[in-house]
């Protein structure tokens, strides 16, 4: 099941990179192997995103766990875990936002490395045109999934679910291509 993963994913990279470019049409889906490599290449950035978040987490699990060794002190164990909580949603918030700029640098540029230039993802992903396709790719997502829900209670709606995922999913990558596209100008 992984392996597929990978595929969609490096297909996925190709609709970004065709939508920054302003192609209307889905690109092909053929040359597997490319798309694994390239998917697998992109979960890795995604993990390395996910880095700050983990180190977060391992740097404050043991305030948090002082806190509740202290037994009496509540104060101490709730003012760890309220830190701990809004930091790690914050963080949380700031790499997804963050990550579909950077897997559009990766795609459009084939460089895993661009996927970090930090500058360039940064110039793009705080303009306008960046977070209004965010929010669009949004509430394409939500659309989709009220969808989803609604078909889920029929056999032949539970049918067509990965289909619209992955439809929903391709619909997002267009919006999100074309939207890093018109930051970067």
């Amino acid at each position: 099941m992984i392996i597929p993963g990978f595929i969609v994913y490096g297909y996925l990279l190709r609709v970004l990179s065709g939508s920054y470019d302003g192609r209307p049409d889905p690109p092909v889906f053929d040359d597997w192997i490319s798309m694994l490599i390239k998917g697998f290449i992109a979960w890795l950035i995604s993990i390395a995103y996910s880095i700050p978040l983990i180190l977060y987490t391992l740097l404050l699990i043991p305030l948090v766990g002082f806190g509740a060794l202290t037994g009496g002190q509540a104060e101490i164990f709730a003012g760890a875990a309220a830190i701990w909580v809004f930091g790690a949603f914050f963080l949380s918030i700031l790499i997804g936002y963050l990550l579909p700029a950077a897997y559009t640098n990766y795609a459009r540029t084939d460089r895993a490395g661009a996927a970090f230039e930090l500058g360039t993802i940064t110039s793009i992903a705080f303009t306008r045109d960046y977070l209004v396709g965010i929010i669009f790719a949004l509430i394409i997502g939500l659309m989709f999934g009220i969808l989803i829900g609604i078909l889920s209670i029929t056999v032949i709606g539970a049918v067509l679910i990965p289909f619209l995922s992955f439809y929903m999913t391709m619909a997002m990558a267009y919006v999100i291509g074309r939207s890093v596209s018109k930051a970067s100008r």
